[in-house]
């Protein structure tokens, strides 16, 4: 996880606990730390997703660049 994805984990918790405490309800640090953790993961595994996305990409790209040579070089 980058320090970026980190900070933003923890701005959406800090958003939940004011959302929480404007409601006039309390949550303990242990509870917010776990939601911490939950917003991470959950933000890695969205980050993973594109990747393995994006790297399909590149070999269906890489593919068509060798079929492309193929046809140029047989020529």
């Amino acid at each position: 996880m980058t320090l970026s994805q980190a900070k933003h984990a923890e701005q959406v918790v800090n958003r939940f606990r004011q959302m929480v405490a404007e409601a006039g309800d309390t949550l303990t640090d242990a509870h917010y730390q776990e939601l911490n953790l939950l917003v991470e993961a959950a933000l890695d595994a969205v980050i993973v997703q594109q990747l393995d996305t994006f790297a399909n990409q590149l070999e269906q790209m890489a593919q068509a660049v060798r079929r492309d040579g193929d046809f140029f070089s047989r020529s």
